[in-house]
């Protein structure tokens, strides 16, 4: 059985000196499994530009990770452009095209920029299968061992709840710990290697339980 498509559909606007020109952009259909990898390199490490044509940016050095996000870019059916920082020429903006609804699909499922990233309900409702594959994408850009375990780091509470519930969903016990930096908010969700968080009097352990949350 092939997977699924992710459908994101066209529609009307005007365009004109008068709005007079009726034009449809165009729909956009992608296998599922590369997308939530794109999604994953989005949320970590893309932006949606307030100007130009294209749909959204990634930005990432040279190496593996820039490789993977080109690989997963041609698996989606895309088609992308490589640009220099000129301020730092090892550092590539992959600019990605797709159209206006594809462009609109993206700000409105993901977020438009760092402080409102997410990950939408119907992603989080998938099996572990999918959710593994977009955390991996999303931990390639954001990602760290620390301590021996691996780390996510996002300045969007938001974003780190939906990650706790994806590792959960995954099996995976986590803790979330808040910290400012530089008067900025930082959450960080740790895979934990044991079933316990902190080793505090006051520390919390992991239960069998079954039933409604």
């Amino acid at each position: 059985i092939p997977d699924p498509k992710v459908s994101i559909d066209g529609y009307e606007y005007k365009s004109g000196k008068g709005y007079n020109i009726v034009q449809y952009s165009r729909s956009v259909y992608i296998p599922i499994k590369p997308f939530l990898s794109l999604a994953g390199y989005y949320i970590a490490e893309g932006h949606v530009p307030q100007n130009g044509s294209c749909a959204f940016v990634l930005t990432q050095s040279d190496g593996q990770i820039l490789d993977n996000m080109l690989s997963v870019i041609n698996e989606c059916g895309l088609s992308s452009s490589v640009h220099k920082d000129p301020r730092k020429p090892h550092i590539k903006n992959i600019f990605i095209s797709g159209g206006i609804a594809f462009r609109e699909y993206i700000k409105n499922e993901f977020g438009d920029n760092s402080h409102k990233k997410r990950i939408p309900r119907w992603i989080l409702a998938l099996e572990p299968s999918y959710l593994r594959i977009i955390y991996q994408s999303m931990w390639e850009g954001d990602g760290t061992i620390a301590g021996g375990s691996r780390a996510y780091y996002t300045v969007s509470s938001e974003l780190s709840n939906n990650v706790q519930e994806l590792l959960i969903k995954c099996g995976v016990p986590s803790s979330i710990t808040h910290y400012i930096l530089n008067r900025k908010n930082y959450y960080k969700v740790r895979e934990l290697q044991k079933k316990t968080i902190g080793l505090s009097p006051h520390s919390r352990s992991w239960i069998e339980y079954s039933g409604l949350v």
